[in-house]
């Protein structure tokens, strides 16, 4: 789905802006630029949909990595993947600022909620949530 590809580009692929302002979030690999994390290989695992890149949650780790999906979202948990399907998103939770939220809470359409870690980079969770939020638009 190519308006799924363009909001991973929008936001979540790093870049610079023409006004010199930095997007996106550093720790996330674009597969569209051809590029694959150093742990990659070991990437086994089912997925539906075109791959179009991963948020390192730990850097060089695939530990907790988002794999990002144009149908879904994996998040690597050793022995376990758990998946977030954007067609089942009811909403999306809001993010706190004191603590600094460290998870997404996603409601699902199918019931129950489903916690998407993202650490790292300052900024990095609000960029994902507007992701998410977009996406589940699309669907």
């Amino acid at each position: 789905m190519a308006e799924v590809r363009m909001h991973a580009n929008r936001n979540l692929r790093p870049r610079v802006l023409s006004s010199g302002e930095r997007r996106g979030i550093p720790n996330y690999v674009a597969f569209n630029d051809g590029q694959r994390p150093s742990w990659w290989a070991e990437f086994r695992y089912h997925h539906d949909g075109e791959l179009l890149g991963v948020i390192e949650n730990t850097t060089g780790s695939g530990r907790e990595a988002i794999v990002v999906t144009s149908e879904e979202m994996l998040v690597l948990e050793e022995p376990v993947v758990r998946r977030l399907r954007y067609d089942d998103i009811a909403s999306v939770g809001r993010l706190d600022k004191d603590p600094v939220s460290e998870t997404i809470r996603v409601a699902r359409k199918s019931g129950g909620t489903f916690e998407l870690p993202v650490r790292g980079q300052t900024g990095a969770i609000g960029d994902v949530q507007r992701y998410l939020l977009c996406v589940a638009r699309e669907f």
